[in-house]
């Protein structure tokens, strides 16, 4: 009877390791936040932004205007989150690429927010031009007192 009950104990025990974690990482998806501040983060966070569980729930604060000129950087593939310009401005970018889709964020879902970012970028793509953009190529979520300057060709 006492290795039955040392057994299922130890199974108990086992199960309730394995739950801790997976709380934890629960909340971690829910509550992320990340703040951006220079070239180098912007490219990192668009990079990561390939797949959209990256951005879901994420709350991104730019903290600083950026120049993008010589960077490759041909948009932010897809976000999903909610991004905080804070009243910065990212500038020097130019999107050639061929496609559609084409903008500072290529799609926005309807999850998404950008605000207050100010964009100063050249988006210039080939091939179907479809769906061209300058804050987004694609928007199905919310886009709140932003600005772009600069030039734009699409079909």
């Amino acid at each position: 009877m006492r290795k039955r009950l040392f057994s299922m104990a130890l199974c108990v025990l086992f199960a309730l390791t394995l739950a801790l974690p997976a709380r934890a990482q629960e909340e971690e998806e829910f509550e992320r936040e990340i703040t951006i501040s220079t070239r180098k983060d912007f490219l990192r966070f668009a990079e990561k932004c390939r797949l959209d569980s990256y951005s879901q729930g994420l709350k991104v604060s730019l903290k600083a205007d950026l120049d993008l000129e010589g960077a490759e950087f041909e948009g932010i593939p897809i976000f999903c989150g909610s991004f905080e310009g804070n009243g910065h401005t990212i500038r020097g970018f130019c999107v050639t690429s061929d496609g559609s889709g084409k903008g500072l964020f290529r799609y926005l879902t309807a999850s998404a927010q950008v605000r207050e970012l100010n964009v100063q970028a050249q988006i210039h793509p080939g091939g179907t031009r479809a769906e061209v953009g300058g804050i987004a190529g694609s928007n199905s979520g919310s886009i709140v007192r932003c600005t772009f300057s600069g030039e734009i060709s699409g079909g």
